[in-house]
Order: C-alpha cells, then structure tokens, then sequence
C-alpha cells in the first residue's frame, strides 16, 4: 500500500500535499538532532503524519482512508522498525533521508522513482 501511494502521490500530488510532506520531514529532522523519550514520540508521530500527507497526496481516497483507519497500528510498527534499525546502528538521519528521497521523487512528479524510494525505504 505504501509503494503504491507513493507511486500515485508522484502523479497527483499538489504543491498544499508536497507542502505538508516537508514540513512533516522536518520536523522528523529537528527530532533527530535533538534526544530524549518525547523527542521520539514525536518524532514517530512526525514520521506517521509524512505517511498519512503521502496518502492523501496519491489522489485515491480509499487508500487514503485505509492508511489512515491502520494509524494506530502503523504508529506501532514504525517505532518496532526503529527499534530495530537503532539496534543494527542506524539513526534517525538515516529516516529522514529516506523520507526526503520519496518526497523529492513526488516533487519531481516520477513514479518509478517514488516506489523505489519507498521500497528501499521500507526494506
């Protein structure tokens, strides 16, 4: 669902839904340069809203609608993901730059691009 949400945010995605992705990613990276239990909280919760913008940005509101009744359930998997990414010596940088390579390929109006990225992202 999500490979194909960020395939159709590439092609439909306005500047007000590219708009909201950014600030989402930035506020993940002023999260990431900061510390403590709060600070991941919101940084998850930064991270589930990108994902909820992306969802919207795909034009398909049963997607949209899908992703977002699942808010609960994503919000707890992307913090089991970041336990285990922080365990294998990631950082939350790392994140963000995934996040910001899905958001450029949707800027740049490019599909294939954007199912990569969130694949490489997801993986």
């Amino acid at each position: 669902l999500e490979v194909l949400s960020a395939a159709s945010a590439a092609q439909n995605a306005t500047p007000a839904a590219i708009q909201a992705m950014s600030s989402a990613i930035d506020r993940m990276r002023e999260c990431a340069e900061s510390s403590g239990d709060a600070t991941l909280e919101a940084y998850h919760r930064a991270d589930l809203d990108f994902h909820s913008a992306l969802a919207l940005a795909s034009g398909n509101r049963m997607l949209a609608l899908l992703l977002d009744s699942l808010g609960d359930c994503l919000h707890e998997s992307f913090e089991a993901s970041a336990q285990g990414h922080f365990a294998r010596g990631g950082t939350m940088i790392d994140v963000v730059d995934a996040h910001s390579l899905i958001l450029t390929a949707v800027t740049a109006a490019d599909a294939k691009a954007a199912a990569r990225a969130m694949t490489a992202h997801l993986e």
